[in-house]
């Protein structure tokens, strides 16, 4: 049963339920979309809580919601507080006072809508942005592995090696180098690993064909001694 409106009944009914809307949304944060891409998973203190029904102080960033409308909502409900918390102590109804109530339950609701809101909208953006950092490093390394093996094969050409005798000399050296288990610093065994097939050869890319001898280095200096 609804209390009577406008009753005593009424009006601590109404007012708690506007006081635990309050706790929820007074002071929010609004995730940006560069955090909402980059997260893995839902920012800490954002979302609904369904043990306790509450709603917490993040606002997800969603693809589709206008978040310049979100935001002045979020102002206004912030200036609607006060002034509502005064009305609810005079228990005086007004029309200003029912306006002023229905208006903060609308934004509320906005609010609480896209706070519950399950899906991930910003998935495959997230996962094409994972994609990009991952093909970048990838290049990076790529780029290192192969300034290095280029370092290797001119040490050996200069030493007036055959290619394909500088080729062998150099893979061997890296075989040596990976079977005694011990790698410079930010260059782990994997990255050496990669160089090499499986039968121990350089892999046709860090062949002396694809390299130029003038190729700047700032590598694993460590590894290069041990040719």
């Amino acid at each position: 049963m609804f209390p009577e409106p406008f009753t005593e009944e009424w009006w601590e009914s109404t007012e708690a339920d506007f006081q635990y809307q309050v706790e929820d949304i007074q002071f929010p944060i609004l995730e940006s979309r560069e955090d909402a891409v980059n997260r893995v998973q839902a920012p800490e203190g954002s979302g609904y809580d369904p043990d306790t029904g509450s709603l917490l102080l993040g606002i997800p960033y969603l693809r589709g919601a206008d978040r310049d409308f979100l935001s002045d909502l979020v102002a206004e409900s912030q200036r609607l507080i006060p002034r509502l918390e005064e009305m609810f102590a005079a228990r005086t109804v007004t029309a200003e006072f029912l306006f002023r109530l229905n208006r903060f339950n609308f934004i509320y609701g906005y609010i609480a809508a896209i706070v519950m809101f399950q899906s991930d909208d910003l998935g495959p953006e997230r996962a094409k942005e994972a994609s990009q950092r991952y093909a970048a490093a990838t290049r990076t390394v790529k780029q290192q592995q192969l300034k290095w093996v280029s370092h290797m094969l001119t040490r050996q050409l200069d030493l007036h090696r055959s290619r394909k005798q500088a080729e062998h000399d150099v893979a061997k050296a890296i075989e040596l180098y990976i079977s005694r288990g011990k790698f410079p610093e930010d260059f782990p065994r994997v990255w050496f690993e990669q160089i090499l097939t499986a039968n121990g050869d350089l892999r046709s890319s860090f062949q002396q064909k694809n390299h130029t001898r003038k190729t700047p280095v700032h590598l694993p200096s460590d590894a290069a001694r041990s040719s």
